[in-house]
């Protein structure tokens, strides 16, 4: 027996309306400022910050640094000797 096309309607407004404020509470934490002793923009670019506080929107591994890892890696394969 199937649910109402209402009861499926009202699961997935709630489910729709529970992601919106993950969206929304998510957006707020990740533009936490932080307040640090260090004036130089190196040293808060080195723990990933910008110059005000906040935390860096480019984060993570570029497509360069994948690239080389896998140049690395196959590199690596293709030199092993064949016991």
């Amino acid at each position: 027996m199937r649910h109402s096309l209402y009861i499926q309607l009202a699961g997935f407004l709630l489910l729709a309306d529970v992601k919106a404020e993950q969206r929304k509470w998510q957006k707020n934490a990740r533009r936490a400022q932080f307040m640090l002793p260090y004036e130089s923009k190196h040293l808060l670019k080195d723990v990933g910050l910008d110059r005000d506080g906040f935390a860096n929107k480019h984060y993570g591994v570029t497509v360069q640094a994948v690239e080389r890892r896998v140049r690395l890696m196959r590199y690596v394969l293709r030199s092993r000797l064949v016991t």
